[in-house]
């Protein structure tokens, strides 16, 4: 499933800047098709309508042989003999104008403004740029068949049963209620949760643990813990509240890192572009273990892991876990893991031009805030931050 997602992401991306081949839009159209790929599709429109403020804008030329092309291929598509009995034929046609729609809604946001393209005059001075609003819940659910659902939006109820468990949406938390097992042979369930960019969300596993997850983060776990341990795989930053079960240790993997608990609260900062994976412990006791080293952490140290595990006393656990209560804390945080979270909650690239200065910040901003908000705080420390269509300028 994630290769398949993957490739609509690079098709829906060729297809809006105008660079992809024949072969490929006729994929395309064969992926907004699959009632299975609805879902990531519905993102990708959505993460494009909110960036479209930086769309460029096209001739008349352009925008008359972008048209051309969608309206032949829509043509094709009404024109096109289907297998089915006379009675379904208006249903289908309808649909596959529906997907040619979204075709060429993906073919470029703002396509009423290739239609009529914008002239040049002297009343047109500058573009006015849509405002960065900050990141919202939402998470995009993968079932153990693969179907993927959108939790932006859904509403309280149940979404699916999966074996002896059922998994819900109660008051914007995923919950799952796991019956015991009548077969040991049975091979577990694993489902997905991912937050994209610009989004946290939070689920109750089957064994009662909460775990929080930040921006651009996943987690991969069973639908019921039925083994003697409860395993799950993490990327990106989350905080879990484990629930405690002495016959069951409770782990976390990130590749070949292991984080051992039996009920604790603690931070996993494991994001693939930081500089090496964080676990930050807040209440309990858990231990790190990476090859042959490993750290047994205390509340208030954290496990710094590259090559090894090495242990931090008296962390800043505010700072750490600011994140999970709306805030950034940038408290002793250095410049570029600041961009960083903000690139991630904003959903922006960020630019930077020479050597970025090693300073240390203080104070704390809401992450409730528009960007650009966040950038006025930035440059009343003397940084120079410029603010363009959804790219963050950073210069010595």
């Amino acid at each position: 499933m994630g290769s398949k997602v993957s490739r609509l992401t690079y098709l829906f991306e060729v297809c809006q800047n105008g660079t992809c081949t024949v072969a490929e839009k006729e994929e395309y159209l064969q992926m907004v098709l699959d009632p299975a790929m609805q879902a990531q599709l519905r993102v990708l429109l959505e993460d494009a309508v909110n960036n479209s403020a930086s769309d460029r804008e096209m001739d008349e030329t352009q925008s008359n042989a972008i048209l051309k092309g969608i309206l032949s291929a829509n043509a094709r598509l009404n024109d096109e003999e289907l297998p089915l009995p006379s009675a379904q034929t208006r249903v289908v046609r309808i649909f596959y104008r529906v997907a040619a729609a979204m075709v060429l809604l993906a073919a470029g946001i703002g396509v009423w403004r290739w239609l009529r393209p914008i002239k040049p005059s002297d009343d047109q001075v500058v573009e006015v740029q849509k405002p960065v609003l900050p990141g919202k819940e939402g998470a995009l659910l993968t079932l153990a068949d693969g179907r993927v659902v959108v939790l932006d939006s859904l509403g309280n109820g149940l979404i699916d049963k999966q074996g002896n468990s059922k998994v819900s949406l109660k008051n914007r938390q995923l919950v799952y209620d796991a019956n015991p097992v009548t077969n040991a042979d049975e091979q577990p369930l694993y489902n997905t949760m991912h937050t994209p960019r610009g989004r946290q969300f939070h689920v109750r596993l089957p064994d009662g643990t909460i775990v929080w997850m930040n921006a651009a983060s996943e987690i991969r776990y069973p639908t019921a813990f039925n083994g003697k341990e409860r395993t799950i795989e993490v990327n990106g930053e989350v905080y879990l509240q484990v629930a405690k079960d002495p016959s069951k240790p409770f782990i976390v993997k990130k590749k070949e890192v292991a984080v051992n608990v039996l009920g604790t609260e603690f931070n996993v900062n494991a994001y693939d572009d930081e500089p090496g994976m964080k676990v930050t412990l807040v209440e309990g006791v858990v231990n790190v273990v990476k090859g042959s080293s490993s750290g047994l952490l205390r509340p208030g140290q954290q496990a710094l892991i590259g090559d090894g595990v090495q242990i931090k006393d008296k962390v800043d656990i505010a700072a750490v876990t600011a994140w999970k209560n709306g805030m950034f804390i940038m408290r002793g945080i250095g410049l570029a893991a600041l961009m960083r979270q903000i690139s991630r909650w904003y959903d922006v690239e960020v630019i930077t031009t020479g050597t970025l200065p090693d300073k240390q910040f203080g104070g704390i901003i809401g992450m409730d805030l528009p960007l650009s908000d966040v950038v006025k705080a930035l440059q009343s420390y003397g940084l120079n931050v410029k603010l363009e269509n959804r790219k963050l300028t950073i210069q010595p």
